[in-house]
């Protein structure tokens, strides 16, 4: 059974003060220690792949060509879920960069990150909850940014499913192909317990109430905490990726939220969750 590689909140583009690695020496630093056995691993990219999409595009092509670079590595299978800077500024989302997100990080299947250089060749249609099956493991990824693009709630850092997307959801866990797997790990960028006010996913009762007891692994980020949530409505791991490049939160609100950590984790399904193997990519 391939173990996951989860990473969220590589913000792409920050400014240098605020990350303590860019993801080009985080991205090298996981080639030289994995990349012997790649293919023996999935990568799974909670969101937030950028610092800010709206104003400066360019990031995306910055943070293709890494994924690219994962690739020739031997990273066959990268799966990727939308964040808020993804489309957006992190503050203001857009519509309009829905599509964007998709030319640049997927694939003519539409489900998994595709290497392209031209970054045309892609699924106009992807659309989430998304599934891929690899190793008997079902991965679904939702976006948690779906329903929170509308002029009259886009503004701060929420997210939202909608009923649409969880409907899909609710229909793909009972659906023969994931109940063949072995293993059902689903992914998103909010994080889905606990509130907080203009950060929180503002449907995430909705989702407890389909996850529960009918998943094996829950993969968010966005807060930048890097802690596990192991047992939240019966699941056995649930993990907050926090911030693969160690960006930092606002001074001022580090007393009530703490420091951002860099929480990269190889998880192994076929071993207890206290023995994930944590990766330290900003010290290599």
């Amino acid at each position: 059974m391939k173990r996951i590689i989860h990473m969220s909140d590589l913000h792409i583009g920050a400014n240098v003060p605020k990350v303590r690695k860019d993801f080009e020496d985080v991205a090298g630093a996981l080639i030289a220690k994995l990349g012997g056995r790649a293919a023996d691993h999935i990568i799974v990219i909670t969101g937030d792949l950028v610092d800010d999409a709206h104003n400066c595009p360019r990031q995306r092509n910055r943070a293709a060509a890494q994924l690219e670079r994962l690739q020739a590595a031997g990273f066959a299978n990268i799966l990727i879920a939308p964040g808020n800077h993804d489309y957006g500024s992190g503050k203001v989302g857009y519509k309009g960069l829905v599509q964007s997100f998709k030319e640049h990080f997927f694939g003519p299947d539409g489900q998994t990150f595709i290497a392209d250089s031209s970054h045309h060749n892609y699924d106009a249609h992807t659309t989430y909850p998304k599934l891929n099956v690899i190793d008997r493991l079902a991965f679904i990824g939702l976006d948690s940014m779906a329903d929170e693009l509308n002029w009259h709630d886009r503004l701060f850092a929420q997210g939202e499913l909608g009923r649409p997307q969880l409907e899909r959801l609710a229909v793909l866990l009972n659906s023969d192909a994931v109940a063949a797997c072995d293993k059902r790990i689903v992914y998103l960028h909010h994080h889905p317990f606990g509130y907080r006010p203009t950060h929180q996913l503002r449907d995430s009762s909705a989702l407890q109430r389909i996850v529960t007891d009918r998943v094996d692994v829950l993969l968010f980020g966005h807060r930048h905490q890097g802690k596990p949530h192991h047992g939240e409505c019966g699941i056995p791991r649930c993990y907050d990726a926090g911030s693969a490049t160690g960006k930092q939160r606002p001074l001022l609100l580090r007393p009530l939220i703490g420091r951002s950590a860099a929480a990269t984790r190889v998880i192994d399904l076929t071993k207890d969750p206290g023995s994930d193997e944590m990766l330290d990519l900003l010290n290599p």
